[in-house]
């Protein structure tokens, strides 16, 4: 069996590169970030991506398409959150964050959905994570 392709969104976070340090020993990590730089190193291609661009999404999932179809994808992407009062809340805020949490995820697996179950020599794992609020 080939070596695994693993996706990770939302790898610059704390939680995701700790991630990609383990799997960079046993798969190839496609590590997905936006404001933190992810240097280049073996078993891990850094790419950029904002997930609140339709276009930036696109280009994205072009770029993963050429490395290899990823068989396991982590998704730990979100916005930075902060607590509000309801009568404070900004819509344009909660946009941002659904853009980023769910829009994205769903454009990218729409995508590499089928390609990934095309795929009977591998098993396929996705695991989804939004925020952890501590």
């Amino acid at each position: 069996m080939d070596r695994d392709i693993v996706l990770v969104l939302g790898a610059s976070s704390d939680i995701g590169r700790e991630l990609i340090q383990d799997l960079k020993k046993e798969a190839l990590v496609i590590a997905h970030f936006n404001t933190g730089v992810i240097k280049e190193e073996d078993g891990i291609i850094p790419l950029h991506c904002e997930l609140e661009n339709i276009k930036s999404i696109e280009s994205f999932i072009g770029r993963i398409l050429e490395i290899g179809i990823p068989n396991k994808i982590v998704f730990l992407a979100s916005s930075k959150i902060e607590n509000v009062r309801f009568k404070d809340f900004d819509l344009d805020v909660f946009h941002s964050h659904f853009n980023i949490g769910l829009r994205s995820i769903f454009i990218i697996l729409k995508e590499l959905l089928p390609k990934i179950v095309k795929n009977k020599e591998k098993r396929k794992k996705l695991f989804l994570c939004s925020q952890v609020v501590l």
